[in-house]
């Protein structure tokens, strides 16, 4: 579930503070750790979930299902207008986001609201607005808010967790398209929210294909594995008429994705379910509900008196939302799980080298006390000069490294000079022609029904056709460009690996040869993880592709008026009469329009329009690839001050051990006995602490498994 990640991360941090409240460890090696860093990343991830679908899915039901509580208006009528957020809080709120900038709070400061008076408001501040008769009044909710966001005691939440309520998929506003396309790039997972018998409507496939795409090349994952279809209200249909809506579905979306992920779900049972768990609705409530319903193993229909307490459980189960939220929580726990694995590696490798260093520094006053300390220090001195070389011989590496493998060169190489040549002469050329291919094909489908009368309806379609593909087509361009970066990324790391695994071997050695120090067979994390050092630089590749996604916008023009009237001729009308008439010049006229020519003039301006929009996409894709470019060296070169900043923390770590047993050798005040007592006890602390640790994260498990087994 959802939760358990949740659990997860809060017992992470909650380990993290508590190491870092531990006054034996010493500001310095909190700082090397990179522990304050990871503890801030963990805290501040968020796991965005959008949900997109057709007016009247029951998209408010579904999100007041997965929250538990009966927050978001389900009124059929209620068609959402604006990007509405919801986010944890202890204390419920609503904050209105403006066009013009200003932010409105409400409750206002000193004003207490019940949580009806705010949900009546959520829902004012988020529906389109109608009047009396149905129509939209003059100030619309799409032309004054930009967004909403709801803060409420919600439990699912609480762990970073955010749902986005977006505006209708195939919404009868088209603003309201354009703004659920803009939010596409911002969110972790996709959830398209389809009734059962709407699969089967006209244009259903060619508009699913599209928003597909779309969500698809909105983020770098591979094969779509953010996207989750979800046919709700299956508690209004029958088992056959499921079965046919799914395996119509699938038929859809297996072109478009080799594994497209199904789910079945009744949102109404797991709300009202969760909510008598919660003790917001009493059982007598079900019980005069007409909408719970249905048969048990014996085919016995349940529902009204016949329904008890025991009976609410299977109207959870019955709702199949666990299989939604499992799938959902896999997919979190798969994106997110390095965040937490970094804490508790970076907790792990704080008393590790704690354990190590305190054995080192009673081998070596063990050493002393049986030879010359002078020798030692002496030796103190020479091991400093030549941790330092060694330093300096790594850092080079890793620079040069990264420069050849992600940044490149005019010369040659791999990197962004490499994927910039692609972008030119391979995506771009590529894209084009699946651009007029796609138009072509889309043309052929529509002219053989052109006439006068419906011209502009049919051109309107192709260009609103276009608009879509090139739209998709930037993604495409964009997405490529970032997938060519991280096809590089795990050489990389494999090489960086490398030089790390062979510079930590030379320091130990040294510390061994120069200081006669025996290995302490410690089973020690590396300084230099490498693994979650290249995962945090695909998390912030996926943050720059987003961002750069964001900033995308098309428009093309048509004109349909002057062709057509290029192809209309007024000729005499047939009959004696009228050609009597004509001597006079009194003669009736007729309109006549030249259908084949006029079908031929507007095929050679879908032509031209196609071509043109092949070209301004040529010009702007150079623009996008600069800018690409330009955004993924600012990630790279991130990532290598962030690979540098190890390396110097390495390098001050055994500095200042080495400092430090300088200190014990020269010390006066305390005996060499003395100080191996100390770090024999030092090391059994930090032995506990790390069994503490263990024994914490395997309890955690347990619960877990407890936790999968609840609603």
């Amino acid at each position: 579930m959802l939760q358990q990640f949740k659990i997860r991360k809060e017992q992470s941090l909650k380990l993290a503070r508590e190491t870092m409240e531990d006054v034996k460890l010493g500001r310095e090696a909190l700082e090397e750790s990179g522990l304050l860093e990871s503890m801030s990343k963990l805290e501040e991830e968020t796991f965005r979930i959008a949900l997109v679908a057709p007016f009247s899915a029951g998209k408010s039901t579904f999100i007041n299902g997965l929250i538990g509580t009966d927050l978001l208006s389900m009124d059929v009528r209620a068609e959402t207008a604006t990007i509405t957020t919801l986010k944890y809080a202890e204390n419920p709120r609503i904050e209105i986001h403006y066009m013009d900038g200003h932010v409105e709070v409400l409750p206002s400061e000193g004003e207490t609201l019940a949580p009806e008076e705010l949900r009546m408001l959520l829902k004012r501040k988020t529906a389109v607005n109608r009047g009396e008769d149905g129509e939209e009044i003059i100030e619309r909710v799409e032309d004054t808010i930009q967004n909403v966001d709801v803060y409420w005691n919600l439990p699912l939440c609480k762990g970073g967790v955010e749902i986005v309520d977006t505006p209708g998929l195939f919404a009868r506003h088209e603003e309201h398209e354009a703004i659920t396309q803009r939010i596409l790039p911002t969110v972790n997972a996709v959830l398209f929210l389809i009734e059962p018998d709407s699969v089967g409507e006209k244009h259903f496939q060619e508009v699913i294909n599209q928003r597909v795409e779309d969500a698809k090349n909105s983020n770098l994952e591979k094969d779509g594995r953010h996207i989750f279809f979800i046919l709700n209200k299956i508690d209004q249909f029958s088992p056959k008429q499921l079965e046919d809506a799914k395996s119509d579905l699938l038929e859809v979306l297996q072109p478009l994705l080799p594994h497209p992920q199904i789910y079945e779900v009744s949102s109404y049972f797991a709300l009202v379910s969760r909510m008598y768990f919660q003790n917001e609705i009493e059982l007598s409530t079900l019980q005069r509900d007409q909408n719970i319903r249905y048969r048990d193993e014996e085919g016995f229909l349940i529902s009204g008196r016949q329904l008890g307490a025991e009976q609410i459980q299977t109207i959870f189960e019955l709702s199949r939302f666990s299989e939604v939220e499992a799938a959902l929580a896999e997919y979190l726990e798969q994106k997110n799980n390095f965040l937490i694995e970094d804490v508790i590696q970076c907790i792990q490798g704080i008393y590790e080298r704690q354990i190590s260093d305190r054995m080192e520094e009673i081998q070596l006053v063990e050493n002393v006390l049986k030879q010359d300390r002078e020798i030692y220090i002496q030796r103190l001195e020479e091991l400093k000069k030549f941790i330092g070389d060694l330093n300096a011989e790594l850092s080079k590496n890793v620079e040069r490294t990264i420069r050849e493998e992600l940044i490149g060169g005019t010369a040659g190489g791999g990197g962004l000079e490499a994927v910039t040549r692609e972008v030119r002469d391979t995506f771009v050329p590529r894209l084009i022609d699946e651009l007029s291919y796609d138009i072509g094909r889309f043309w052929d489908g529509r002219k053989g029904y052109l006439t006068e009368h419906n011209a502009k309806t049919i051109v309107g379609e192709v260009a609103d056709r276009m608009n879509d593909r090139i739209a998709v087509a930037k993604k495409q361009l964009i997405k490529s460009s970032f997938d060519a970066i991280s096809g590089k990324i795990a050489q990389t790391g494999m090489k960086l690996g490398n030089y790390f695994e062979y510079f930590e071997n030379a320091v130990q050695q040294g510390y061994q040869q120069k200081l006669d120090l025996k290995d302490n067979q410690l089973d020690t994390n590396s300084f230099f993880n490498v693994e979650l050092l290249i995962k945090q630089l695909e998390k912030n590749l996926e943050n720059e592709f987003s961002r750069t996604l964001v900033s995308l916008s098309d428009k093309l023009k048509k004109d349909i008026d002057k062709t057509a009237s290029r192809h209309v001729d007024y000729v005499d009308k047939p009959g004696l009469w009228n050609w009597i008439k004509s001597w006079v010049g009194a003669q009736e006229q007729e309109r006549v329009f030249d259908d084949s020519a006029f079908r031929r003039d507007i095929t050679e301006m879908v032509r031209k329009l196609t071509n043109e929009a092949a070209e301004e996409f040529r010009k702007e894709a150079n623009l996008i690839a600069k800018t690409v470019s330009d955004n993924l060296r600012k990630v790279i070169n991130a990532f290598q001050q962030k690979v540098q900043e190890r390396i110097q923390s390495y390098q001050a770590w055994r500095t200042r051990m080495i400092e430090s047993m300088n200190h014990e050798l020269l010390g006066k005040e305390t005996s060499l006995e003395q100080v191996m007592e100390g770090n024999r006890r030092r090391i059994k602390e930090c032995e506990d602490k790390l069994a503490a640790i263990a024994s914490q994260m395997e309890s955690l498990e347990a619960e877990e498994e407890v936790l999968e087994h609840a609603v």
